[in-house]
């Protein structure tokens, strides 16, 4: 049975922990983390399928000296996408251009931390056993 529902192409790029994106064989993405977590009931409640796309240069947004961005920006500025997932730093160039949803998340020391990574922590089969155990 077809689907009826509408298709959004929605551009995204991976910032883990909170947009992970996986290839499928046929180079088909999915998304996890919270961003995907996002999405997902966000299709349901607006009624829509949707296609990422990534963006071929891989950034959020870079603005060219004649006033063109690159990056997802560039993407909906071109009409490419219908819109773009990820933490965005709202300024006035941006907002000039695209139009920016209200925050639903704000992280007050994004710049004063370190990007999140996957670690490996050799020694974390020991540290059960030491005597400081918080």
């Amino acid at each position: 049975m077809a689907t009826t529902r509408p298709l959004i192409r929605i551009a995204a790029e991976e910032w883990v922990p909170y947009t992970n994106l996986q290839a499928d064989e046929n180079d088909s993405l999915s998304i996890g983390g919270p961003m995907g977590n996002f999405l997902h009931v966000f299709s349901i409640m607006m009624d829509f399928d949707y296609e990422l796309v990534r963006p071929p240069d891989g950034l959020w947004s870079a603005r060219f000296p004649n006033g063109s961005y690159k990056g997802m920006v560039g993407m909906l500025m071109r009409e490419e996408v219908e819109f773009a997932l990820g933490p965005f730093f709202a300024t006035d160039e941006r907002e000039s251009v695209v139009d920016l949803t209200v925050p639903f998340y704000n992280d007050f020391y994004a710049i004063f931390m370190i990007r999140p990574t996957l670690s490996n922590d050799v020694l974390g089969f020991v540290k059960p056993f030491m005597p400081l155990v918080g």
